[in-house]
């Protein structure tokens, strides 16, 4: 009798742990900019004044066959402050600076390992139009269009809004 009702506490305990470890996806914007607008609650152009990572979700290992492993994968839940410049959709009366969430795409290389992955993030000193929806009382971006990135971030071909990152485990 024990070993079965062992079994059945196993059997529950992993349920309730698969079902607590929901993976946490990056950011995808809405690659049609029509339906972001139909979709957003609330759109507004500026400048990022600050950005500050909120929270880690960590993911899986990234492991090759001739290296060993690269790195860890994972998401940053990002907390942007955009300087309102104009607001194109919603309350005109929007106090600036606004602040909106989104969960960029990140990588933990292992020591002196060197990667160059594409992020879709936003950086500071970028100038934008951010899609944003209300998510328990917080503002989410559902998509963004770059009006001027900042000279930091250039991009690497003009008709891409994809920016590259070099991450390295060299501290």
């Amino acid at each position: 009798m024990v070993p079965r009702r062992y079994a059945v506490w196993m059997a529950v305990g992993l349920a309730a742990l698969v079902a607590g470890c929901e993976r946490v996806k990056a950011y995808e914007p809405i690659k049609d900019l029509a339906k972001a607008q139909d979709a957003a609650a609330l759109i507004v152009a500026g400048d990022v004044s600050k950005i500050e990572t909120v929270r880690h979700y960590t993911g899986q290992d990234i492991v090759t066959a001739g290296f060993g492993k690269l790195g860890t994968e994972c998401v940053a839940e990002e907390k942007v402050s955009l300087k309102v410049g104009k607001v194109v959709k919603g309350p005109k009366d929007v106090t600036s600076p606004v602040d909106f969430h989104y969960n960029c795409p990140c990588f933990h290389p292992e020591k002196g390992v060197k990667v160059q992955l594409a992020l879709p993030s936003i950086e500071t000193g970028d100038k934008l139009v951010a899609y944003l929806e209300s998510r328990d009382g917080q503002w989410w971006l559902i998509s963004h269009k770059l009006e001027t990135p900042s000279p930091a971030a250039l991009e690497p071909n003009a008709d891409s809004q994809e920016r590259w990152k070099l991450y390295t485990g060299d501290y």
